[in-house]
């Protein structure tokens, strides 16, 4: 089974360091929080292609959504209108490819929808933005603790920005122990 993003619900934490993190709620997906993976793909350069059809509304895998509740009471109004049966409108979507990993979707509207929609084991009634983001690891490298490409400055990366881009296939280029533990890190993945 591939995995999917994996919701957590605990007792809210008021202190916490974001809303979603106050509410109790925890999305992870590969053991990041998808706040941070969604923050993390901005880093690296993707091609822009165009999206077939993108408003066409289509039902699209809510395991591989990246939506995060950011506020309380619309997540409690989307519970309520998914409870009533409700037809909510379709969510906007931006797709994203990795060589090698299912399609991944940033939301561009409809975040608390496809969020409940996640929870509910129900797929994401939604259109798509009329451009598709394809990353292309192999034009990318880690060296000496930085991210490298071509189209930004190199950056410094913490713990757990280096086990992601390795998750996601992006070498370690710096030495012999380096690439070992790259390729350590991907098989924990």
């Amino acid at each position: 089974m591939i995995e999917g993003i994996q919701d957590t619900v605990t007792k809210p934490n008021p202190a916490a360091s974001t809303e979603t993190h106050r509410m109790g709620v925890y999305c992870t997906w590969r053991g990041f929080d998808v706040e941070d993976v969604v923050d993390w793909l901005r880093f690296l350069p993707s091609k822009s292609v165009p999206t077939p059809s993108p408003d066409m509304v289509r039902q699209i895998d809510s395991r591989f959504v990246l939506a995060v509740p950011w506020n309380e009471k619309r997540l409690e109004s989307v519970q309520a209108g998914y409870a009533q049966g409700r037809t909510l409108p379709p969510c906007r979507l931006v797709p994203v490819h990795f060589r090698g990993l299912p399609p991944l979707y940033i939301v561009l509207d409809g975040m608390h929808r496809s969020y409940v929609a996640r929870t509910l084991g129900k797929p994401v009634t939604a259109t798509l933005s009329n451009r598709t983001l394809i990353y292309d690891t192999s034009i990318m490298q880690i060296k000496n603790g930085k991210l490298l490409t071509d189209d930004y400055a190199p950056l410094q990366l913490i713990h757990e920005q280096y086990a992601f881009y390795c998750s996601l296939g992006i070498e370690d280029h710096s030495s012999a122990i380096a690439r070992l533990l790259s390729k350590l890190c991907a098989k924990t993945s």
